[in-house]
């Protein structure tokens, strides 16, 4: 007796799929039976099935799931990071082939899929999703085993990047300088021991090596769409472990993805000093989480980034190198930093501590602030007496 289970025909869909894969009527039918098949089916843990292999319809073709973005034209929560991302790509994708890829890899809109026939958008949406599709920019990930011999990760001014990766000389340096810091990683690898990628691959983001290339807009898009990453992309896309022999434990190492954010200026800024650039790096990019409006004097990361931030999004820019401006770990920070503003206070006096004495007109509130900041250790908006 053959198994006619929903996760069987499913399956056979997909294999289907492949084979008419420039039939593109055939996979629509295809692709919506297969909605309807799983939008009647659970197993038995309540859960709806997956299909190995399923396509779904790009700009030129058909693509698998799991590689696919949601662009205009889908309902649902994620709607706007949506728009942002067929924004990004509508101003970029001329710049670079991998933008052009990545353009060819959004889906159509519901209304083209479902079209005369009575699959619900939303049904679709969800079944979608589930199927692997994704919201936002993907990370696109470069085969690669190649071998780094121990002596090579433990200063990582010889590491000589990955082949496949194609990196150019400044790439590189980039790379070597992120792995430097890099949390947990370890200087203490056998040295002849040759080291490879234990994932077999590495992730890049589209666009980030055309970075230098996009205008201020597009630029501002790209940052959306990494804090909107940073909440979603697999931890893979920032991190992956090298492994040799008998060292099975290895040494965590950044991708080229974290070492590009970790040191491009692609942060967006916000604040009054007309002679901060407009975008920052993340050691010298400041973070403010909390829900209150910062003051008009400080320079942090700009409201369109903040108001994406989660918990996740904030451990993850911290692994990068962004400072929160409510850590108790950064105070000292702080107050380094607090000491300069002054000097972009035209016509302020000073007393014997560099705090301004006289309340700057350009800078309300500054005054309060710094005494406040200074005299707390740290923490604006808390007493200098309280325990």
């Amino acid at each position: 007796m053959r198994d006619y289970s929903p996760q069987t025909l499913l399956d056979v869909l997909g294999d289907a799929m492949r084979k008419v894969r420039e039939d593109d009527e055939a996979l629509r039918e295809h692709l919506l039976f297969a909605c309807a098949l799983w939008a009647s089916s659970l197993n038995l843990h309540g859960k709806r099935p997956m299909i190995k292999g399923l396509l779904v319809p790009g700009r030129k073709g058909w693509v698998p799931a799991t590689e696919a973005m949601f662009g205009e034209g889908w309902s649902g929560g994620h709607g706007a990071i949506d728009r942002t991302l067929a924004r990004f790509l509508g101003r970029t994708e001329a710049v670079s082939p991998d933008l052009v890829s990545a353009a060819d890899r959004v889906v159509r809109p519901a209304h083209d899929i479902c079209a005369g026939t009575p699959t619900d958008a939303q049904t679709l949406r969800r079944f979608l999703e589930q199927q692997g599709v994704r919201h936002g920019l993907l990370p696109t990930y470069v085969a690669t085993f190649q071998a780094v011999k121990g002596q090579h990760l433990n200063r990582t001014s010889l590491f000589p990047g990955l082949w496949a990766l194609k990196l150019d000389p400044d790439e590189r340096v980039q790379w070597q300088s992120t792995a430097q810091g890099w949390p947990k990683r370890r200087d203490d690898l056998y040295l002849t021991v040759e080291y490879r990628p234990t994932r077999r691959r590495v992730a890049m983001l589209p666009g980030q090596r055309e970075y230098g290339a996009f205008d201020e807009e597009s630029r501002r898009l790209y940052a959306e769409l990494i804090i909107h990453g940073l909440d979603t992309w697999a931890p893979e896309a920032l991190e992956f472990h090298f492994t040799g022999g008998s060292d099975q434990k290895g040494t965590p190492w950044p991708t080229p993805l974290a070492a590009f954010l970790s040191r491009a200026p692609w942060i967006p800024q916000t604040g009054d000093d007309e002679d901060t650039p407009a975008f920052t790096t993340a050691d010298r990019a400041w973070w403010w989480a909390s829900a209150e409006t910062p003051p008009a004097f400080l320079t942090v990361a700009s409201a369109a980034l903040r108001r994406r931030q989660s918990d996740r999004v904030l451990k993850r820019l911290e692994l990068l190198g962004v400072r929160r401006w409510e850590d108790p770990g950064t105070a000292a920070d702080r107050l380094r930093h607090l000491p300069a503003l002054p000097t972009a206070c035209p016509g302020s006096a000073t007393d014997t501590s560099g705090i301004c004495c006289v309340e700057p007109t350009n800078r309300p509130g500054l005054t309060s602030f710094l005494r406040t900041d200074s005299a707390t250790g740290g923490d604006p908006g808390s007493s200098p007496n309280s325990s």
